[in-house]
């Protein structure tokens, strides 16, 4: 019975130290906060006795520059014996009036004997003395005397202590007396000379008002402290109080184990899944109702291991690799953890039916518990689950080369800005001759085929946004069309069924028109060598097939169609799982980059929509793109939309402006742009050294023109320093390209103008002239 209440003990003890501990630091807090209270009471005091001492000092200071004073002869004011060297001690006036000279030390004795007279033996006092005094009364007592040799030893300036006297406290204060030129009227015949120390002041502040004060501030620091510790105490006795119950608790589920054990079998008989039991001899004891529901045996079937795997895989083979995939499980239970791992069967019901069955149990002292957990319906699960296993791999390869396009697209862009601007500047050199001149077009129209290049990947990677609006493909899938006419041989034959009446769907022009060249220049080449026929549909449907549906995330509604078959060779279907792939393709080395389908299918996701492929060896491949329906008519004018680009604009200035490029070709080339158009740009090389020239004068620049991605310092941190400094800045930010920053985030940042290289010479420099204008 006493180790029943031992834990209670335990715990007993552990609540009265941690009572004890709590409590002495409470105690411990309390006392180091009053002894620094106390601290801040005697600064106070010495404070008070300080402005004392140096209030005397100017008194006397006044007294002794004027050589003393003089007051009426009276009872109380006779004229001082100690003075009587001084010729002019005693003067009457005209009116026959008799004065006596009242000097420095005469006046502080009788304001302090006032003092001490209003005030009392308890209030603020104050005393002259010497250890050679003039007058006996300015004698020191013993305390004056310890602090006055100490000044004669050449010690501190001052000296202050704590005393008792007549059981109150006092902070008694004493700072030493140098001699001064207007001592010397009364003292140099005591041989005194200028700068001797002659005495001190002695001040005695009464410490009882300021214990008071302290006493009515440390009040409430008492009570909160009182408080904390009382929370802590009831903390303690709650939190015991609750580890009591929970070890009672602990009693009683130990009490009730016995109990638990009755209804162990009980629950075995009647367990909603197939269960057995069986000793270590291979003997099984026992089998539940559901295991012969489940398959029909009963345990005179199957007494024992031997007689259940004949009669559950009757195959001897099967049987033989049964059994000897249980016997290892079995044995690697008996030896770790007593798990029987879980292992997938193909057993035979008495019925003759067939059954996929995984076993699993423990294995317990004398007996081992098993599970048969029926997973025959669950073998679409297995399929669907290995085709989003397949789904998710396609998808990390899709992203791991989406964030490698990110990375060659910037690079990409900031050479190709470095080429069209060169080129730009080349062709308008006056004395170039118009050979050169068709050679730099030449140039610069390639250059634009690698930005497209550049959109092209990225598009496929969805790190270049687009803006997706409502548009009616089947203008962009004619004008397609038309091109590829002028292109494909006529060899292969083009047949077109567009229905003009599609309605419009939510999509880019640029990206729907590049889907179109790029599965009707897949087919093409497929059929260059023998000919054939490219067949383009573009129609109206209702709904898409279950699988494709499902595969794309597609909610079933109207879909326009565009449909793109070939009479080539066929895709193989080990190829056909691949040819979404980014760079995988089939042509030959040159001939091909392997990023059109891969661009489709990117377009297609971003617009929500579908791709799939049909193809069959020796007839042909057909791709079939669902793009969903938008639900009210919107018409894209596609020529307005489309816009001018080609204009030229240049807008000179005569502007100071700030440019930050860590590339030395794009640096050199915006320099000359801006330098041409008048203005007065300065250059650098990373952004720490553009706002460290920024900040040394910041108005002598009207606009920072900076790239993003620099060593130091990158172009949107020195957009929020300068702006920072000079808010109504004008800023551009030009990118080959960041997942750090778009132009929405730089909006929101304060820039005024953001722009995606590789950037035009009419591009920039309408910017910036747009930039500078508001």
């Amino acid at each position: 019975m006493a180790k029943n209440f031992q834990p209670h003990q335990y715990l007993r003890r552990y609540l009265i130290a941690l009572a004890i501990i709590w409590t002495a630091l409470i105690a411990s807090s309390i006392f180091w906060n009053f002894k620094q209270a106390r601290k801040e009471v005697l600064s106070m005091a010495k404070a008070a006795a300080v402005h004392a001492f140096q209030k005397d000092v100017l008194y006397r200071r006044w007294v002794a520059g004027h050589g003393g004073v003089y007051a009426p002869v009276s009872k109380h004011m006779p004229p001082n014996p100690y003075l009587s060297n001084i010729p002019e001690r005693d003067v009457v006036t005209s009116s026959g009036r008799r004065l006596t000279l009242i000097n420095p030390a005469s006046m502080s004795r009788e304001v302090y004997d006032m003092a001490k007279a209003q005030y009392g033996q308890y209030g603020f006092q104050s005393h002259i003395t010497s250890l050679r005094p003039l007058r006996p009364e300015n004698a020191p007592d013993p305390w004056e005397r310890r602090a006055l040799k100490q000044f004669a030893r050449g010690g501190k300036a001052e000296v202050f202590s704590v005393v008792q006297r007549r059981g109150s406290s006092f902070l008694r204060y004493m700072h030493v007396l140098k001699v001064k030129q207007g001592c010397l009227k009364c003292h140099a015949a005591q041989g005194y000379k200028l700068g001797d120390t002659r005495g001190g002041i002695s001040i005695s502040v009464p410490l009882k008002e300021f214990y008071a004060i302290q006493a009515w501030q440390y009040r409430p620091f008492i009570a909160f402290h009182l408080l904390i510790w009382l929370v802590g105490i009831v903390a303690l006795l709650l939190g015991g109080s609750k580890m009591v119950k929970l070890l009672s608790r602990q009693e009683e589920m130990g009490a009730k184990l016995l109990e638990s054990e009755g209804r162990f079998r009980r629950l075995l008989e009647y367990a909603p899944v197939p269960m057995a039991m069986i000793n270590h001899d291979g003997a099984i004891d026992f089998i539940n109702q559901k295991i012969v529901s489940t398959f029909g045996y009963r345990r005179q079937n199957i007494p024992n291991l031997d007689k259940f795997w004949l009669r559950v895989c009757p195959d001897a083979d099967y049987r033989r690799q049964s059994i000897g995939r249980w016997q290892s499980l079995i044995d690697e239970a008996r030896a770790g953890n007593r798990e029987i791992k879980e292992a997938e069967y193909h057993l035979t019901c008495l019925d003759g039916s067939h059954r996929i069955v995984k076993i699993y149990g423990t294995v317990l002292e004398d007996v081992s518990i098993l599970v048969f957990n029926d997973i025959t319906r669950v073998g679409e699960a297995k399929k669907e689950k290995k085709y989003l296993e397949e789904q998710l791999r396609q998808a990390q390869k899709m992203e791991a080369i989406g964030t490698l396009a990110g990375g060659i697209a910037h690079d990409f862009n900031n050479i190709l800005t470095a080429i069209l601007g060169f080129t730009s500047l080349a062709i308008d050199e006056k004395n170039s001759g118009g050979e050169l001149e068709s050679y730099l077009q030449e140039v610069m129209a390639a250059s634009n085929r690698a930005r497209e290049l550049v959109r092209q990947i990225l598009t496929f990677s969805r790190q270049h946004e687009q803006q997706l609006q409502p548009l009616r493909i089947q203008f962009v899938c004619k004008e397609a069309l038309k091109f590829l006419r002028s292109t494909i041989p006529s060899t292969v034959e083009i047949k077109q069924n567009i229905d003009a009446s599609c309605p419009p769907v939510l999509a880019d022009s640029t990206q729907i028109y590049q889907v179109v060249i790029n599965l009707c220049t897949n087919g093409y080449h497929v059929m260059r060598d023998g000919g054939g026929t490219l067949m383009v549909s573009l129609d109206t449907v209702e709904g898409v097939e279950y699988e494709l549906a499902r595969k794309f995330h597609l909610e079933q509604g109207l879909f326009v169609r565009l449909t793109v078959a070939d009479t080539g060779p066929g895709i193989p279907r080990d190829i056909r799982e691949r040819i979404f792939e980014p760079y995988f393709t089939t042509k030959v080395q040159g001939e091909g980059t392997g990023l059109g389908l891969a661009v489709v299918h990117g377009v297609v996701t971003r617009c929500h929509g579908a791709v799939k492929v049909e193809s069959t060896l020796g007839r042909g491949t057909t791709f079939v793109v669902y793009l969903p329906v938008l639900l009210e008519e919107y018409i894209i004018d596609d020529e307005e939309s489309t816009g001018n680009s080609a204009a030229r604009i240049e807008l000179t200035g005569h502007e100071r402006i700030l440019l930050a490029e860590d590339n030395p070709g794009v640096l050199k080339l915006q320099k000359k742009i801006l330098s041409n158009m008048g203005y007065d740009v300065v250059g650098c090389r990373d952004g720490l050294q553009a706002f460290e020239l920024f900040r040394q004068n910041p108005e002598q620049f009207d606009l920072l023109c900076t790239d993003m991605t620099m060593p130091r310092m990158t172009g949107a941190e020195l957009a929020v320093a300068v702006l920072k400094i000079k808010p109504a800045m004008p800023v551009v930010l030009c990118t080959g390209f960041s997942e750090l920053i778009n132009e929405e985030k730089a909006h929101a940042m304060g820039i005024a103008r953001f722009l995606m290289k590789p950037v035009s010479r009419e591009l920039l420099t309408k910017t910036i002239r747009n930039a500078l204008d508001g």
